[in-house]
């Protein structure tokens, strides 16, 4: 399962709730009993954080590493000295005694006594002027070993955070045999709170309300927006603006643009500007790829225009139809 399931607001997505677990997970949650009140400043939100769980893993890890240390130093000591070997000896020495038969248990102990006698000769030989760096190494370790129970003491309770117990298992033991769970005491509680701020995108209204008055309201921001998406300049953009789409066929495109993207809203405009074109008897032609081919021609040399590019016919405008016969108009009186 995951370390943290956090209960999320309805509207959250997927992504969201991630997110936020992610984040509680890191920043660290606190715990306020269930018959309290949130506090509103942030201090006394702080002061009842709770940053332990995610680190148990390598707390667990140091103490074991710090429970090694003194075996660790111990064997580093002992073998700069050579009773570890007459230690040895007497262990083997009393393990044989004890499978000898009776009957030769005495002569088994008059040369195990010489034998003895020359190890330990060779030990004092040897040690003679550390004669007490056995006992001392050996006192040293039992110290060391109850420093370091102390101290991992110190340090657990302080990574716990809990001042108010200063010997945190034997109260934890009894706050469970007087029936006091986690959700009065606190301790390793299963459910806690975390704050996180989201940015939202927010209007203001009177702001808002004045933009939208003058790039409603104002010919010249009508006729700009249009000019953006078009991505040419013309001499019908302000008719088409004016009297094809007016101050509604703009403010669709402008709410186009707002939720659809300019992309969308240029693809729009411009199939609109090419029905303006159809309707209002012009040639229907996209003078962007115009200029940008006759560009191209100018630019590239002449010889190699007629080897690689066919030969295109220059366009002309058609004629325009002639008009239409105007009826004679009669009055009629009643």
């Amino acid at each position: 399962g995951h370390p943290i399931e956090c209960f999320v607001p309805a509207q959250f997505t997927r992504a969201m709730e991630q997110y936020t677990e992610n984040y509680c997970w890191v920043q660290n949650t606190y715990w306020i009993p269930f018959q309290d009140l949130i506090p509103h400043r942030l201090d006394d939100r702080e002061r009842r954080q709770i940053g332990y769980y995610q680190w148990v893993p390598f707390v667990l890890a140091v103490a074991a590493l710090m429970f090694h240390i003194p075996s660790s130093v111990w064997r580093m000591l002992s073998s700069q000295s050579v009773a570890h070997l007459s230690l040895t000896i007497v262990v083997e020495l009393h393990s044989s005694a004890q499978l000898i038969p009776d009957d030769a248990l005495m002569y088994q102990r008059e040369h195990g006594a010489r034998k003895k006698n020359v190890y330990i000769f060779a030990v004092v030989r040897v040690g003679k002027f550390y004669g007490a760096y056995v006992s001392t190494v050996y006192v040293f370790i039992k110290s060391l070993h109850l420093c370091n129970v102390v101290l991992q003491f110190l340090l657990l309770n302080s990574f716990l955070e809990t001042a108010e117990y200063p010997l945190f298992g034997a109260h934890v033991l009894y706050d469970l045999l007087l029936g006091r769970e986690w959700r009065d005491s606190g301790k390793f509680p299963r459910v806690t709170l975390c704050d996180f701020e989201i940015r939202v995108l927010g209007l203001i209204t009177a702001l808002n309300l004045l933009f939208w008055l003058c790039a409603l309201a104002s010919a010249h921001c009508r006729q700009n927006f249009v000019a953006k998406h078009l991505d040419m300049e013309s001499d019908q953009i302000g008719r088409f603006t004016d009297r094809f789409l007016r101050p509604d066929g703009v403010f669709l495109l402008q709410m186009i643009a707002s939720h659809a993207g300019n992309l969308t809203c240029a693809k729009v405009t411009e199939a609109l500007w090419l029905m303006f074109l159809r309707r209002s008897g012009k040639p229907v032609l996209d003078e962007k790829v115009e200029s940008s081919e006759r560009g191209e021609w100018e630019s590239n040399d002449e010889s190699a225009q007629k080897e690689s590019l066919p030969r295109r016919e220059s366009w002309h405008e058609p004629p325009l139809p002639p008009p239409m016969p105007q009826l004679p108009i009669r009055s009629h009186y009643v």
